[in-house]
């Protein structure tokens, strides 16, 4: 897991890197990198690949003018509000159904997104959020969700400090995550085993019911008894986030 996490952010450190070499970068080219990544072959599981770009109160309505122009009506930064800065997601590939409602969404506007938005640009660092419920989700399929994400910087401005990387944060490389694709991307068919079955649960930071993010078993129709005994627990810390394993036999 671990493994993979880190391999996440090694993507979005080049998306920010691609960011970083021209000061504007197109959607057509955003959606060339990411095409040309080849996500669902070598990290399957992810949601998408997409840029959230700062923009200051003053700049909001230009902003918004420009995007619709870009061939989007109906563009919007929400939830509407009165703040100082806002974000909005401009790119996010691939641009699929459930990819397009994520369009716009201020997700500075929430607090567990961006306590994680503030700890990437801080340290430059890629860095999880906590357990959220993604704009992607509709009625069916409903999963548990988390993002990564990665800091861009204004090219011309120094980054050696926290204060100077307050000041010239341009935006976010991130990736949306929802928990079961992604386990099943990582984990293949070693849940789908007949005999000698895991179950595997992970939970953002501790052990609760509210802090659950994955159950592999969560749709059999043949309950294990899972005893304290019988439980296994291993913390994974991916820089400052901690999630918990919790392994028991069925």
């Amino acid at each position: 897991m671990n493994t993979r996490l880190h391999t996440h952010a090694l993507l979005l450190r080049t998306g920010s890197a691609f960011f970083s070499v021209a000061d504007t970068i197109t959607r057509a080219e955003w959606k060339k990198f990411v095409d040309n990544s080849k996500i669902e072959k070598n990290l399957p599981g992810i949601q998408g690949v997409g840029f959230s770009l700062i923009i200051p109160k003053k700049l909001l309505e230009e902003h918004i003018r420009r995007i619709q122009g870009e061939g989007f009506p109906n563009y919007r930064v929400y939830p509407a509000g009165n703040r100082d800065i806002y974000t909005s997601v401009v790119y996010l590939e691939p641009f699929s159904y459930r990819n397009r409602r994520a369009m716009g969404y201020d997700m500075y506007s929430d607090s567990t997104r961006r306590k994680a938005m503030d700890g990437s640009r801080d340290y430059d660092i890629a860095m999880l959020s906590g357990k959220v419920a993604l704009v992607q989700e509709t009625n069916e399929d409903v999963q548990f969700g988390t993002l990564m994400y990665v800091p861009v910087y204004k090219s011309h401005m120094p980054i050696s400090t926290i204060e100077e990387r307050r000041a010239a944060i341009k935006g976010r490389v991130y990736s949306p995550y929802r928990m079961n694709d992604l386990m099943k991307g990582i984990l293949g068919r070693w849940g789908k085993m007949k005999t000698k079955r895991i179950h595997l649960k992970v939970y953002d930071e501790r052990i609760s019911d509210r802090s659950l993010l994955y159950d592999s078993q969560i749709n059999d129709t043949v309950k294990s008894a899972d005893s304290p005994c019988r439980n296994y627990s291993i913390p994974i810390e991916f820089n400052g986030k901690k999630w918990l394993h919790s392994f028991s036999r069925l």
